[in-house]
């Protein structure tokens, strides 16, 4: 941990040409590291208390019942050392 963490609300473009929706990405140290969809999964994660979060990112395989992406891992980390630091 350490490292500068933030987060910000890109469009996504979608698979059918023309379409957009909201996603969330995460920026670390100035980078993108993860995209996501539903850039509402933000708002609801951080209102989240740090013990579930931690929970969810130890957890993240049992949680969503299936192997994680790497960007949802990395939204995980990034939503606990925010959390942590803010």
């Amino acid at each position: 941990m350490g490292e500068e963490v933030s987060f910000e609300i890109v469009d996504i473009e979608d698979e059918v040409p023309g379409l957009k929706r909201d996603g969330v990405a995460v920026i670390r140290n100035g980078s993108c590291v993860a995209v996501l969809p539903e850039a509402d999964r933000l708002r609801r994660a951080l209102s989240l208390p740090i013990e579930e979060i931690e929970y969810i990112f130890k957890n993240l395989q049992v949680v969503t019942g299936r192997e994680p992406t790497q960007d949802e891992q990395e939204f995980w980390k990034a939503i606990l050392e925010y959390k942590l630091t803010h």
